[in-house]
């Protein structure tokens, strides 16, 4: 649902994540790296089940579609362009996480030998701060992480252009998209971290930027359960309308 809360686990992990960014300005000791990559394996085990809810929600909207087509078949549509936009910003996420480790560790680091899936624990040069900020800002702040940051300001604007009413759950639902997906940044004195991408990843161990991109698909997929379950409640919602009801 559009006010959908997250678990206490998920919790504990946001939770996590946030004390050890900011333990990263004080230290960034063996502890602190293996840490991240607890955290980073809690993300992946949770992206796991949202991706298989979600890929269940669309089973369903292809049943119902299958049984009343008329009446389900555009819900639909919009729900395959909801897939198919949160697909490829996810996949491009991916990518990216492998681009900075082989920038890294070359092809053949360790952990991008299990296919798609990135083994964490299995990075060598996880104190590595350098690359992360080399690809994701650039020296002339025309890196992959400001490229990234408009996809994902269009990929919200493209789910936002779906909500075509304005009911109280229409306007909660655009205030979940608009907090899961925010590129704003909070005012800093710090001149380094003055804009989205560098606030993600200035000189910040490889470790702790493969975690933030997880953290941004997992955001990604929490939208796309958010808008699903929007779309389907909005195919009962059609049954019965107030306005239309006689006496």
């Amino acid at each position: 649902m559009a006010g959908q809360k997250l678990s206490p686990r998920q919790r504990m992990i946001n939770m996590m994540y946030l004390v050890l960014t900011a333990m990263l300005a004080l230290n960034v000791s063996a502890e602190v790296l293996d840490a991240f990559v607890r955290v980073e394996d809690g993300f992946q085990q949770t992206i796991t089940i949202v991706r298989s809810n979600n890929n269940q929600s669309y089973d369903d909207f292809k049943l119902a579609a299958a049984n009343e087509p008329q009446k389900v078949g555009p819900w639909l549509a919009k729900a395959t362009e909801v897939r198919e936009e949160t697909k490829k910003l996810y996949d491009r996420i991916d990518s990216l996480k492998v681009r900075l480790i082989e920038a890294s560790e070359g092809e053949e680091s360790l952990a991008l030998k299990d296919g798609n899936r990135i083994q964490a624990d299995s990075l060598a040069k996880k104190s590595d701060t350098d690359t992360g900020t080399r690809i994701l800002i650039g020296q002339n702040n025309n890196g992959e992480g400001y490229t990234l940051e408009k996809e994902i300001v269009d990929y919200k604007n493209s789910l936002l252009s779906l909500i075509d009413e304005d009911t109280s759950k229409d306007q909660a639902l655009r205030n979940t998209i608009n907090g899961l997906l925010s590129t704003q940044v909070p005012n800093t004195d710090d001149r380094n971290k003055k804009d989205w991408p560098s606030l993600q990843c200035y000189n910040s161990p490889l470790i702790a930027v493969i975690t933030l991109l997880s953290k941004v698909q997992l955001d990604i997929l929490s939208t796309e359960t958010a808008m699903l379950n929007h779309l389907f409640v909005k195919i009962g919602a059609e049954d019965f309308k107030f306005s239309a009801v006689q006496p």
